[in-house]
């Protein structure tokens, strides 16, 4: 296959601030041969009607909106049986290609024969160009031109998985569209994406990454203004990631490794609350709290030194009180 197509899935909420910078980034692409399917995720402002501008500038952009459905899941979903590519790769309503990321990751998998193909990724921070680092390959870089960047690296399944469950590498990118198809994307939870991702990878052949960049805009907001109880609904996540590693048999410490983050998403998430408590209304802490139970619930089935956890759940409480007080 010498001119692959390629679907690119948009889900777009709210987004009339970023989609006009996303979306041309896409027609700058050197590669011609691909489709763009934006869903409309039952935005209140004018990102529709920037879309539908867009696929009249452009018939290989194709509009869908739906109602708001709470995650992007949802709206990958939404469109699945409309995609006509042979490989599917996502953009976030607010981030960019390099116009050669697509013209690269379909080199690369003509080169390797890959079900998957990643291309660099930049967690781009606005105004604060100290912040970004790139994730190439199975590494982390401050810049793209690192001479110890080796991007020729292929990773099996099961080398993927494992080196994704504390982000050695970057899960974006290329995806067999029958391997999406043939799961979809779980809509159990905010981000249960991340979980899907890695069944996908595992249903892989092998995994091989590119040059070419995705820009990861990391939009900078106030903390009041970006917390949301939607934001605490990611154990569900967790909870499905560890099985999916036990029942595949992987190893102890990557069960362990997974157990640990979600175990810090825990804490942060639940001081994080506590310090926003009073913007939130009482059925909305109570939908949160529902939260915390389950996933402290899903975490103590799998931990061994309950006691401790126990100990420091109590510690975050202390300091609830005290801020309260």
């Amino acid at each position: 296959m010498n001119n692959p197509k390629i679907s690119i899935i948009i889900g777009c909420y709210n987004s009339e601030r970023f989609i006009k910078d996303t979306l041309d980034s896409i027609l700058n692409q050197t590669y011609k041969n691909w489709e763009c399917l934006c869903v409309n995720d039952g935005s209140k402002d004018n990102t529709l009607s920037i879309l539908q501008e867009y696929a009249v500038m452009d018939s290989r952009i194709k509009v869908f909106t739906k109602q708001n459905g709470g995650n992007l899941s949802k709206s990958i979903n939404y469109v699945l049986d409309d995609v006509t590519g042979d490989f599917i790769i996502l953009c976030g309503h607010d981030d960019r290609y390099s116009s050669d990321l697509l013209e690269n990751a379909v080199k690369r998998q003509i080169e390797t024969g890959a079900d998957v193909v990643i291309p660099d990724q930049c967690l781009f921070h606005p105004g604060r160009p100290d912040r970004n680092y790139y994730m190439i390959g199975t590494g982390r870089f401050k810049s793209n031109d690192d001479p110890s960047i080796d991007r020729s690296i292929v990773l099996t399944n099961y080398e993927a998985v494992k080196k994704s469950i504390d982000w050695q590498i970057n899960i974006l990118g290329l995806y067999k569209t029958s391997i999406i198809k043939k799961h979809k994307f779980c809509e159990d939870g905010m981000n249960t994406d991340e979980y899907s991702h890695r069944v996908f990878l595992y249903d892989a052949n092998k995994i091989a990454f590119s040059t070419g960049t995705y820009f990861y805009y990391q939009i900078e907001t106030s903390i009041t203004k970006a917390i949301s109880v939607s934001r605490f609904n990611i154990f569900k996540c967790d909870e499905l990631l560890y099985s999916f590693l036990e029942k595949n048999n992987f190893e102890q410490d990557i069960l362990n490794k997974c157990l640990k983050l979600t175990i810090q998403k825990y804490f942060v998430l639940k001081k994080k609350f506590y310090r926003n408590y009073e913007n939130f209304s009482e059925v909305e802490s109570e939908q949160i709290r529902s939260f915390f139970e389950e996933g402290y619930n899903n975490i103590l089935s799998h931990l061994k030194n309950k006691f401790y956890f126990k100990l420091k759940d109590k510690m975050i409480d202390c300091i609830y009180y005290k801020i309260k007080v």
